[in-house]
């Protein structure tokens, strides 16, 4: 229906000669639809098939190379420099940046600038 509302003719591909290659490996040629057939299937076998390899995905493996080495932590940086990046941010910081912003910049998302953010009270 839908051919015919699209004025098409559907295509047919037909496959009634093969040259191939055949178990030694020496290029036959073949008319026989039951040779053309088997050859056909185990094409698309083959075709579609998964082959793995070392970047295929491995749901044993955390992180493959060269990933690994790259996101190894670092030991170099003592842990005392580490925790300070958790330490909550007091009031007084907030207040020294929030002064530092710079004036006539583009407002954000939220339509809020900086000059607003600078005129807010300080207890809110």
């Amino acid at each position: 229906m839908l051919n015919s509302i699209l004025d098409q003719k559907p295509n047919i591909i037909k496959i009634d000669r093969l040259i191939y290659n055949d178990d030694n490996n020496v290029k036959s040629f073949t008319t026989d639809p039951e040779v053309i057939e088997s050859i056909a299937i185990e094409h698309f076998k083959k075709i579609s098939a998964i082959i793995p390899s070392d970047r295929s995905y491995n749901p044993n493996i955390t992180l493959r190379q060269p990933w690994h080495d790259i996101y190894q932590p670092f030991t170099h940086i003592p842990l005392s420099e580490i925790n300070k990046l958790i330490v909550p941010i007091t009031l007084e910081e907030l207040q020294i940046n929030i002064k530092d912003l710079p004036n006539n910049k583009a407002t954000g998302p939220n339509n809020i600038s900086n000059e607003i953010i600078k005129k807010l009270p300080q207890q809110m």
